[in-house]
């Protein structure tokens, strides 16, 4: 399928897309979607397979377990996007995978994973026969951990910890992760998910959040209990499978990739999450120059003395909506520092070196076939 023809598919997709279609039609759309994402992509990426064929033997490959709708997953994208900066880097994805979706186009889709890369990176998911596989072939192992010991969301706890044990190297995305595995110091690293930054073009009074709400962890009650106590105009919830609120000021989305148009419906970000791993969506709210209010989790301390990142306790409406309001008269003036802050602790080019670091102590080789500009 030509590349024009694939985007003219992906055009039409969007104009067919409604908010509050049933959840099959909606599903439906998301895979057609990711077919779309495939095929278009995969005729971009075949410049850059062409481009990598004269280092054939210096691949970092990726295979994940779990491929679906999350922020999880999308940060392990972000990670081979970052990576394909400065190596040759493929990914396991079927047509229907949302990874297609994910990964940039200097990542090389592949229906099946190497057996000669020089590095293999995996999620905690992937199938234990395949990372063994990997150990035969005395090829390094990197395995990515988006989960607590005591929150896995809905993983088995044994399968976890097998997967971290067959790793030569874990990564982590907080120190709250370590604190929860306690594994010993050379085992793993800990470094931060990392996004592209969001343009945000739309000046509202709204608050809103960014995730799978349909999950109780994600405490979207309180976000819509804060968020209505506020002078914020509406309350977006991105993310949600349904509307329970029937108040006009509460605006219910289903899972959307395009992050500007989720950044541009709000101007406060308001996560009161009872457990979290990262903060993904903190960052991007941060890239866009959006404040947050947020729950004080321990995998949100590197968020703490941020200006325009404050904390509530979630049950206290009355002061967790004066905070809301305080971050809404003040965007304007916090909007560059937030920027900023992104810019230097959460940008690929403030983590690109870590990354580069830990793949080449695994791999020396990699050193050699690396770009220096990535």
């Amino acid at each position: 399928m030509s590349y024009r023809f694939s985007r003219l598919l992906s055009v039409l997709a969007e104009i067919f897309r409604e908010r509050r279609l049933p959840w099959l039609v909606e599903k439906r759309l998301h895979l057609l979607e990711n077919w779309i994402a495939y095929l278009r992509n995969k005729t971009v990426r075949k410049l850059a397979a062409d481009t990598a064929a004269s280092n054939p033997n210096s691949v970092i490959a990726f295979r994940c377990g779990f491929q679906g709708n999350t922020g999880g997953a999308v940060a392990i994208a972000g990670v081979a996007n970052l990576l394909s900066k400065s190596f040759r880097v493929v990914f396991e994805a079927n047509p229907t995978s949302n990874f297609n979706r994910f990964l940039s186009s200097g990542v090389i889709i592949v229906s099946e994973c190497p057996m000669d890369a020089e590095l293999y990176i995996c999620d905690v998911t992937c199938d234990h026969e395949f990372m063994r596989g990997v150990k035969e072939r005395q090829k390094p192992l990197l395995v990515c951990c988006q989960g607590l010991r005591d929150a896995l969301h809905g993983l088995d706890e044994d399968t976890v910890v097998m997967s971290l044990a067959l790793a030569d190297r874990v990564h982590f995305t907080s120190y709250a992760q370590q604190k929860s595995f306690n594994l010993e110091v050379e085992k793993f690293r800990v470094i931060p998910n990392t996004t592209l930054p969001v343009v945000k073009r739309r000046v509202t009074n709204n608050v809103g959040v960014v995730g799978n709400l349909a999950e109780p962890r994600k405490n979207a009650e309180a976000t819509v209990r804060v968020g209505l106590a506020s002078s914020a105009d509406q309350v977006h919830l991105w993310g949600a499978d349904r509307d329970i609120w029937n108040n006009s000021r509460v605006i219910v989305h289903p899972f959307e990739t395009d992050r500007e148009i989720i950044y541009d419906s709000f101007d406060c970000l308001l996560f009161l999450s009872e457990l979290e791993t990262f903060g993904l969506v903190v960052i991007e709210a941060m890239s866009a120059g959006i404040p947050c209010v947020l729950s004080p989790l321990p995998a949100f301390e590197h968020f703490r003395d941020t200006p325009g990142v404050v904390f509530v306790d979630p049950n206290d409406t009355e002061a967790a909506a004066i905070a809301v309001d305080q971050m809404l008269s003040a965007k304007k003036e916090l909007s560059e520092s937030l920027r900023q802050n992104y810019q230097n602790r959460f940008s690929d080019e403030a983590v690109k070196a870590d990354w580069r670091l830990t793949v080449t102590e695994l791999c020396p080789i990699l050193l050699s076939s690396s770009s220096p500009s990535g």
